[in-house]
């Protein structure tokens, strides 16, 4: 496949439980990206499911010299799915649900960014928000 189109899939064991992972991903224009991921527990009936989409945009939108990243899916996650998912995700529950994150550069300067993320699953709601520094640049 191109660098437009990626995927991957594997067979994994974690936690006594066996899974089969395949996902794609879709590059298009400006460096955004579509993808899907499906991971489905071999040894018991239970799935997961992810689709999203990630990118950035100009902050000149909205006033602001850097440009904005955006990182946002909507997955599904069956009950008996088991502890992979809470050591792969952030695990808020299993069922319907989604994320939102934006982030940029605070200060090049001081090698900080910032980040805002809203996690929904079910009835439980969580919203992150920071100032990341790195020490590595």
């Amino acid at each position: 496949m191109s660098q437009r189109h990626s995927y991957e899939a594997s067979i994994e064991r974690m936690l006594r439980g066996d899974f089969l992972r395949a996902e794609y991903r879709f590059n298009y224009p400006s460096d955004n990206t579509l993808f899907f991921e499906n991971v489905q527990r071999i040894d018991a009936s239970a799935n997961k499911f992810v689709a999203g989409m990630s990118g950035e945009f100009s902050g000149e939108r909205v006033s602001l010299p850097y440009p904005i990243e955006y990182f946002a899916y909507y997955s599904y996650v069956d009950d008996g799915f088991g502890e992979r998912v809470e050591l792969t995700e952030d695990f808020l529950g299993t069922g319907h649900g989604g994320s939102v994150e934006f982030s940029s550069v605070l200060s090049r300067q001081h090698n900080t960014d910032w980040f805002v993320r809203v996690d929904t699953v079910g009835g439980v709601t969580r919203l992150l928000a920071g100032v990341k520094l790195s020490l590595n640049r």
